[in-house]
């Protein structure tokens, strides 16, 4: 992986002379060098300069509505501002790496952010124009599409799998090939390939020359569309931040890469003990973690070792891309607990290191009489795995890891209960309780 941290070797000694060697993480690299290292032909930073950092080709030709303003919001990495288009639109030369000379490999994308949900269809990016263009827009409430239109040749459009949050910055990239992959025109969002094309595969051998417009926040004419002349609105709130373009089509590993190491979290777990890791863990407890690039950044351990970590009842949102990343080398063992759903295909490991996730028996008890007492022991045991001591609401529910438990149900008014060796080594169970009326007062 290009984004593959450095490491170095740490040398652990026992009071025996034993000697253990570790591989531990000494740092990421900045999202800059992750992008230079995949050799762009163009890239804009947008962090509070219009300049492209490889040839020159500044975003600085022909604002109109005074071509927008830096801002202090952050939408990716290693960055501090990013641009605010808002109902403006910049502009750079043309390049014969872009739009200058004909084409036959392409990756573009960068990090954007609507912060609105469009009223119509709306331009976020343009190059050519008229019948020859690479271009983004929105439209049915914020559904993105990337197109390719060529004279008398290709005419592709690419659309989201879902409306695009507003608020919410994502990863997107247009690619195609005609020499180097499948002949295909498609769609990136946070790393993720979009299903629904038209017009794919692609039929020539390359994309013509479509000099011209080579613009941000919107086009400067009509573009045509499926073959019809569609005059779009400039984007009406737009966040951009880091927009690059290759005159190569980036493998899809690339592509993931850029999103992983790009996106921002919405919570970190710093670096430090187990257990001041597991400590940070338990502080958002009980929550949902709300629609982000990613929900979690765990860093590696300050000793460098595997991490083990219980999640208590930590659930995600189902428009979240990445539910946690793991920056260490080592193993991540993550148990959902009481309802915690992380899912390890939803999981990144930005330095090397593997997933554990272990999904403990959810035991539900349902029909219990309020004020009921309930233990669950390991069976055989007085091993409490947990309990209440006065139910309400008639249900209670514990996750298990071991694969037989005993159940004890108390109460003052009911029988009392005992379940012995209950199964708990194949998943979830419901056990309906049903508890009957003391008549002989044998409950003290």
């Amino acid at each position: 992986s290009h984004a593959m941290e450095r490491l170095s070797a740490l040398a652990l000694e026992n009071d025996s002379g034993d000697v253990a060697v570790r591989l531990i993480a000494v740092g990421l690299r900045p999202y800059q060098a992750v992008i230079a290292d995949l050799a762009p032909d163009h890239h804009w930073p947008l962090n509070n300069s219009y300049d492209d950092v490889i040839n020159g080709n500044n975003m600085t030709v022909s604002p109109v509505n005074g071509g927008g303003a830096f801002i202090t919001d952050v939408i990716s990495e290693d960055t501090t501002h990013c641009w605010l288009a808002g109902n403006s639109r910049r502009e750079s030369p043309n390049s014969n790496l872009m739009n200058g000379a004909t084409t036959t490999n392409r990756f573009m994308g960068g990090w954007i952010n609507l912060r609105t949900v469009q009223a119509g269809f709306a331009c976020l990016y343009e190059e050519g124009g008229g019948i020859n263009n690479l271009a983004f827009f929105t439209g049915q409430g914020n559904v993105l599409i990337a197109q390719m239109a060529d004279t008398g040749d290709d005419n592709v459009q690419a659309f989201s799998d879902f409306k695009l949050s507003a608020n919410r910055p994502y990863h997107v990239g247009f690619r195609f090939s005609y020499t180097e992959l499948t002949k295909e025109f498609r769609l990136y969002i946070d790393g993720k390939l979009q299903s629904v094309t038209s017009g794919n595969p692609l039929t020539a051998t390359d994309l013509d020359a479509h000099s011209g417009d080579v613009s941000w926040g919107g086009p400067g004419g009509s573009l045509e569309v499926a073959g019809t002349d569609v005059l779009f609105n400039l984007n009406e709130d737009c966040l951009f931040s880091n927009w690059v373009t290759w005159s190569t089509s980036l493998d899809e590993s690339d592509i993931q890469e850029l999103f992983e190491r790009g996106a921002i979290p919405d919570v970190i777990i710093s670096s430090d003990t187990g257990a001041n890791m597991q400590a940070s863990l338990d502080a958002i407890a009980n929550t949902l973690r709300p629609d982000a690039p990613i929900a979690i950044r765990i860093e590696a351990p300050s000793d460098g070792s595997d991490l083990s970590l219980d999640a208590d009842n930590v659930t995600f949102d189902e428009r979240v891309t990445l539910h946690v990343e793991w920056q260490g080398v080592g193993q991540l063992n993550w148990t959902n607990l009481n309802g915690s759903n992380f899912d390890s295909a939803k999981g990144a490991a930005t330095a090397g290191g593997t997933f554990n996730v272990i999904n403990p028996a959810l035991l539900s008890l349902t029909g219990l009489v309020d004020g009921t007492e309930v233990r669950v022991y390991e069976a055989g045991t007085q091993n409490e795995i947990g309990g209440v001591e006065s139910s309400v609401g008639g249900n209670f529910a514990v996750s298990v890891q071991v694969n037989a438990v005993d159940i004890v149900i108390h109460s003052l008014t009911e029988l009392n209960q005992r379940l012995s060796a209950v199964d708990t080594s194949s998943g979830d169970i419901t056990l309906p309780i049903q508890q009957r009326i003391d008549r002989q007062y044998l409950n003290p």
